[in-house]
């Protein structure tokens, strides 16, 4: 498979009263055509504003991309001008955001909502936009799509609204789509359907998709690659089989051992990862997870471990990789 994006050294900050807060520190990755690749970690770790640093939506002040290459399709967009940027987003590249009751306009129908990115991006008519609009319902479940296609968004359940989302998404078909906690505040039903959708209509289209989430029975079943991000930092990089039966990592460890099993005894109890996140304002000697782990040594407090590979196409952040257990 051919690269989709290359993402090389990324670093953003952000400039707070408190100081420098590092919220994605020097990180780099690969998403090749058709992949999905799953980005997980606890919140704070910087999965969000990575994504946002693709799309060149990071709010300046205070954010700003500091260093680094985002290669797309060839083209380093960290280059590209505010006009050009605009003109990529939705095309080329789309993200579902987080509440889509909060990303969807209040005041525009569902309609105009879809319409305005089909006649901005794909030059179709009035007319056009509406029957692809249409046709957009139907792809992602939605009956009755001309009633819908009238409604605002208060009116509409928290699954409709997501499924709203993802149909500007895929509306011009573009070739990366970046799914930011696709499910959130959805019941578990409804998170199988909107997951199960967007992997058919990625596979349609031929897109590939980042999913980033906090929820690795997520990634499990849907991702082919799986990144772990902690402290700002990608810690783990591995096929998504390999990294939930041999991690490398202490911190995906302890993630993949707070996942409830049902083979597992029902007297025993979930376990936790002892501490905080860290404080990205500070500046950290060693391993930033060196103070929450249980196989930290002198080593991992005074220096920071590089990313080794640690087995086929799978890359570590520890000094203490070869001692993980598997979970």
């Amino acid at each position: 498979m051919s690269k989709l994006l290359e993402i090389n050294n990324l670093s953003t900050n952000f400039f707070t009263p408190r100081g420098i807060l590092k919220a994605v520190n020097n990180i780099s990755y690969n998403v090749n055509s058709g992949e999905i690749v799953g980005i997980v970690g606890e919140s704070g770790s910087g999965k969000s504003v990575s994504a946002l640093s693709i799309m060149g939506l990071v709010p300046n002040p205070p954010g700003k991309i500091i260093s680094g290459e985002i290669i797309f399709n060839g083209q380093n967009i960290l280059k590209f001008s505010n006009s050009k940027m605009r003109k990529l987003r939705s095309k080329e590249i789309s993200m579902i955001f987080q509440e889509p009751m909060t990303c969807l306009n209040p005041v525009l129908t569902i309609q105009r909502q879809l319409t305005e990115t089909l006649e901005l991006h794909l030059k179709l008519t009035p007319k056009q936009s509406f029957s692809r609009s249409k046709e957009l319902l139907s792809m992602v479940g939605i009956p009755d799509a001309e009633r819908i296609l009238k409604n605002f968004p208060h009116t509409l359940s928290g699954g409709m609204r997501q499924r709203i989302m993802i149909a500007i998404a895929i509306s011009c078909n573009p070739k990366l789509i970046i799914a930011d906690e696709p499910t959130t505040a959805l019941d578990v039903t409804i998170q199988a359907q909107i997951l199960d959708l967007l992997k058919t209509i990625t596979s349609d289209i031929g897109s590939a998709m980042i999913i980033i989430t906090h929820n690795l029975g997520i990634v499990a079943k849907y991702a082919d690659r799986v990144l772990v991000m902690y402290g700002g930092k990608i810690i783990e990089n591995s096929p998504a089989e390999e990294i939930y039966y041999s991690p490398k990592h202490p911190y995906t460890l302890g993630l993949l051992r707070a996942v409830p099993r049902l083979d597992a005894p029902i007297k025993n109890q979930l376990e936790t990862i002892e501490g905080t996140t860290p404080d990205l304002t500070e500046s950290i000697i060693g391993c930033n997870f060196s103070s929450r782990c249980e196989f930290s040594t002198n080593k991992c407090e005074k220096e920071d471990p590089p990313f080794s590979i640690v087995g086929k196409e799978h890359y570590s952040a520890c000094w203490e990789s070869n001692k993980i257990p598997k979970p």
